[in-house]
């Protein structure tokens, strides 16, 4: 496919070769850049390309070996065709460049992605692009960062370009940035001296160690990114198996979880890692290492990277073990040898011998087999680790001891010590049956009694071959010897006892049985076929409130109904048809109290196999019902939450510049008609403004003027203008405690609180009734499991308003707090009255309860913590004080929010310059820095966030006045603002008022 140029290839070209960088040498800048991006995009190839007239150039690469590839059909021709990112997450199906030699070669590239490098004058250069072998995806967040890194890369060009030559007048007759505008991407180029000291010093480093200790790098994922020539001996990997694997290659499989868990908790918090590590190399042998992991951290204290530094300890480690070993087998015999002693008991001494027997050979199964008088036999003891199949009870037959001849080695003692089954000249029948057990390696030692075969005792390794230590082998002829001692010691015994221990133990067990069926915390019932209770244990006593003597031969149906709902039918009909059913039901107790349970049925059978009755195992599920409606409750409230603080946004930035137009307007239109209509645009203006505010009190909740309050004075208020306005139909009753606690809150929002509450009790009765408003004291604590899950422990001062209205149907209590959501007619309600008042109640740290019943009434608690101490509250001054002619810049990216800006601080003498984003704001205040005396930042931009703009802002005059502004929620940008040191914020939408005296206030400080 040949290359499509650009419109302005000519001009193109002309200022690249300005930039004197093609065939120069790799600069390590660069190279950083290039590195980063494959870390990013996790793939082998990262290039910085450079689009010459007929080839590709590689100023930086990762991955090739090659310096540069003909321009024709080239990705990053493509590329630099478009201001997008090129992504192709498969070439072979992308037909522009099905034949291009990268694609078709023995290793084709099958994914590339580019952002091409474009100057500050918009001229396109190369690309900064990654590559893979395989196809994949890239995140949003990793285009994003290949962009940020593209213009890294234009930053540094062009500051070589300042060195080489001072800005002038390009062929498209742009000119070059300024100095100032530079200055900071030239302050990041003087350390390139001190890190090529530090890479030296890194490199001597490095020799130092390699040249004693085993060394690898990961990064901060356990990905190797180094290994050392030690480290590929002691591992038996070369480079090429190692670098980009994860460090789990070398896993034993020896170490818990919780041991590596431990360990990556330390080195990931920054601290060094010190000890003993048992590792595997690649043919599967094992390996000891003296360890220490030591982080390297980023500026933030992050770690990147970890360098493990080991040291070989087998020898010692296996001789260790030899040790132990030795020792632990003569405790083993000696123990199990006691035992036998002491005990007649055949289950407890075989159960002793095949655990201790594999916990001392480490391996994955050992157990017991005893042979039938057919030559098949049964597994009558065993000790598995539990990743592997249990086979405890199986009855086998193997065709190997069918064969009398085979089975003759077996009878005279001989043991069989297998390393691999696949390779020891096993039969297919013999090994197919081990393979079925997840057999890979088999140790058997024959049991013999008087010379007959009993049985054999038989250690499995199931995880792969394992080649058996004659210790290991001795070690379990030994046993089985003790093993046969035992059966013929305890067989008369247990010949004589097996009649009386069985007849105790069916008793003992109907004893148990019972006796766990009453402990039980659940509700355990038994019906028969006509579903008469038979059984009902001290658990549904408690769950139910019937005593088994009040429900004995009556109706199950009757007693856990009001009435029997049709699903009780089915569930029949499934029991008698499958044998089981589980599922949740509603079930009342004996006062009449609605339950949900969660409920398992299973059809008892008689020893004729007839069906005979129904067990029912019930547990209490109400309470966890009733959390899990909170949790989505809150879940909905949220999402909710989130989305009216955006749309709240939006409507702000909106109407800022109507509130302070109108305002500039009323300065210029004499008396008249005219101030009445503009009283008409401001009024509606701030009706909007109040709208936001109470969306917003939802969204987030507001912060208002917080004081300390009596909420008995905000009551007898309340009182006051509900006997005034409300029909004399409905009785207001007030119960206030005596002692009433304090509160910390606005009393115009608790004010506001409470009206809402009045008033939706005064429409719930439009007949007239009882509205009850009473306030007293209550500690809450952990074991008030009624109250929401964001309830908190301490004091509060608890509010209930109640009513004897209609009440709220049960399908949408759930609902009365979301906005917009209303029950009343259309005209008669916005939807925002309880959703206010959640907002507000959260934001004064406290929380609201609702119980209804149709008919009967409501009843809504509000809870406010409560307080002791007292604290003042200052009024603000709202002067409207001119400037002296100081220079205002004001940063925003709403057009009309600059212009109305710009105009108020003019009309009160400011001189304003205005900035769209945070970059033009930066370009500006580096040329007037000696003039401008404050900056005006809004929090929320594309490009540049306020944040970022601000932190810029005072890297380049840290006494810099700002103030910021946001139309989000105020708690929000505030946060922001204290982090990056913004003295001020605004919310909008800000009055020309409360802009000129937020400046004043500012300058005068200065």
């Amino acid at each position: 496919m040949k290359t499509v140029f650009p419109d302005d290839e000519a001009e193109r070209l002309t200022i690249l070769y300005q930039y004197q960088v093609l065939d120069t040498d790799p600069e390590i800048v660069f190279d950083d850049l290039a590195y980063l991006a494959a870390q990013t995009c996790h793939t082998p190839i990262a290039l910085i390309t450079l689009v010459d007239r007929d080839r590709i150039w590689f100023k930086a690469k990762l991955g090739l070996t090659i310096s540069e590839l003909p321009r024709d059909g080239a990705f990053c021709a493509h590329t630099i065709l478009q201001s997008q990112p090129l992504i192709i997450e498969d070439t072979l199906a992308d037909a522009r460049f099905i034949q291009h030699p990268v694609i078709i070669g023995e290793r084709p590239i099958r994914f590339y992605a580019g952002t091409p490098l474009v100057t500050l004058n918009g001229v396109y250069l190369g690309t900064l692009c990654v590559m893979d072998y395989v196809p994949r995806h890239l995140s949003q967040e990793q285009i994003i960062t290949l962009q940020v890194l593209s213009r890294q890369v234009i930053y540094h060009l062009e500051a070589q370009l300042q060195r080489l030559d001072p800005p002038s007048v390009t062929l498209s007759g742009i000119i070059s940035p300024p100095a100032q505008v530079l200055c900071a991407v030239n302050e990041q180029l003087c350390p390139e001296q001190d890190l090529r000291q530090t890479l030296k010093d890194l490199a001597d480093f490095k020799f130092a160690l390699d040249a004693s200790s085993i060394v690898a790098v990961t990064d901060h994922k356990g990905i190797i990114q180094y290994a050392n020539d030690k480290f590929c001996e002691i591992s038996g990997y070369n480079q090429d198996e190692l670098l980009g694997q994860d460090h789990r290659l070398i896993n034993s499989g020896y170490h818990s979880k919780q041991f590596f868990q431990q360990l990556w908790q330390t080195i990931s918090k920054g601290h060094v890692w010190k000890g003993e590590l048992r590792n595997r190399a690649k043919d599967g042998s094992i390996y000891w290492v003296d360890t220490t992991i030591v982080p390297f951290l980023d500026a933030k204290g992050h770690p990147y990277q970890y360098m493990a530094i080991r040291s070989d300890i087998t020898d010692r480690k296996l001789a260790e073990a030899a040790v132990r070993q030795q020792s632990r087998r003569e405790r083993l015999v000696a123990e199990i040898a006691q035992r036998i002693r002491k005990s007649l008991d055949l289950d407890e001494i075989l159960d002793t011998t095949v655990t201790e027997v594999r916990r001392f050979l480490q391996t994955d199964r050992v157990l017991i087999f005893r042979f039938e008088l057919d030559w098949s036999g049964i597994v009558v003891v065993e000790s598995v680790d539990s990743v592997w199949q249990p086979i405890l009870g199986a009855k086998i037959e193997d065709c190997f001891f069918k064969d009398p001849v085979r089975r003759q080695a077996y009878q005279e003692g001989q043991i069989q010590a297998v390393a691999d089954i696949h390779a020891s000249g096993l039969t297919p029948c013999h090994i197919a049956l081990l393979a079925k057990f997840q057999v890979r390696a088999n140790l058997v030692v024959p049991i013999l009694q008087e010379k007959a075969l009993w049985g054999l005792l038989v250690a499995n390794h199931c995880a792969e071959p394992r080649q058996w230590q004659l210790l290991e082998v001795s070690l379990l002829k030994h046993l089985a010897t003790q093993v046969a001692i035992a059966i013929q010691q305890s067989q008369l015994y247990q010949q004589a006892q097996l009649e009386l221990a069985e007849r105790k133990w069916a008793e003992q067990k109907i004893r148990e049985q019972a006796a766990l069926l009453d402990v039980a915390t659940d509700a355990i019932l038994v019906r028969d076929l006509h579903h008469h209770i038979l059984f009902w244990n001290k658990g549904a006593e408690r769950l139910y409130g019937w005593h088994k003597r009040e429900v004995r031969g009556k109706s199950a149906n009757e007693i856990l109904y009001l009435e029997t709902p049709s699903i009780a039918q089915e569930i029949y009909r499934i029991v008698c048809e499958q044998g089981e059913w589980q599922g949740e039901l509603q079930h009342v107790t004996k006062i009449g109290k609605e339950i949900v349970v969660e409920s398992r049925w299973t059809l008892v059978r008689d020893a004729l196999g007839q069906p005979k009755a129904i067990l029912m195992v019930n547990t209490d599920i109400t309470q966890k019902k009733l959390l899990e409606c909170q949790f989505l409750r809150s879940q909905r409230m949220e999402s909710i939450g989130t989305l009216a603080g955006g749309i709240a946004h939006d409507l702000n930035n909106i109407l800022a510049p109507i509130l302070m137009s109108v305002q500039l307007l009323k300065l210029q239109i004499p008396e008249g008609q005219g101030q009445q209509w503009l009283e008409i645009v401001e009024g509606s203006a701030r009706r909007g403004s109040e709208l936001i505010k109470q969306v917003l009190s939802f969204a987030r909740g507001l912060d208002g003027e917080h004081g300390i309050l009596q909420i008995r004075h905000l009551v007898t208020e309340i009182k006051t203008i509900a006997e005034e306005t409300f029909p004399k139909s409905i009785q207001i009753c007030t119960n206030l405690s005596r002692d009433l606690w304090a509160t910390c809150g606005d009393a115009t929002h608790l004010h506001q609180v409470l009206m809402n509450l009045c008033v939706n009790a005064r429409d719930a009765m439009p007949n007239g009734g009882t509205l009850g408003i009473a306030a007293d004291n209550v500690f809450i604590n952990e074991t008030d499991a009624q109250l929401p899950i964001d309830a908190r422990m301490g004091a509060y001062v608890v509010i209930t308003v109640s009513d004897t209205g209609i009440g709220i149907a049960p399908d949408i209590l759930d609902r009365i707090f979301e906005p917009f959501f209303t029950t009343k007619e259309v005209g008669k309600g916005t939807g925002l009255g309880l959703s206010t008042v959640i907002g507000i109640i959260k934001s004064h740290q406290g929380f609201v309860t609702v119980s209804s019943k149709v008919g009967k009434g409501t009843q809504f608690k509000v809870f406010l913590p409560a307080v002791e101490e007292t604290i003042n509250t200052l009024e603000a001054d709202w002067d409207l004080p001119a400037g002296k002619g100081e220079l205002i810049l004001v940063v925003d990216d709403e057009a009309p929010i600059r212009e109305i800006a710009k105009n108020s601080l003019k009309t009160y003498n400011y001189r304003v310059l205005t900035a769209n984003d945070g970059v033009e704001a930066i370009a500006l205040y580096a040329q007037y820095r000696d003039d401008i005396r404050l900056v005006v930042v809004d929090m929320m931009m594309p490009l540049m966030d306020g944040a970022n703009t601000i932190r810029v802002l005072q890297k380049i005059n840290p006494q810099i006045k700002i103030v910021g502004s946001s139309g989000l929620v105020p708690s929000i940008p505030v946060a922001e603002m204290t982090l990056t040191g913004a003295q001020a914020f605004l919310p909008k939408p800000y009055t020309t008022q409360e802009l000129l005296q937020t400046i004043h206030h500012l300058l005068q400080e200065a």
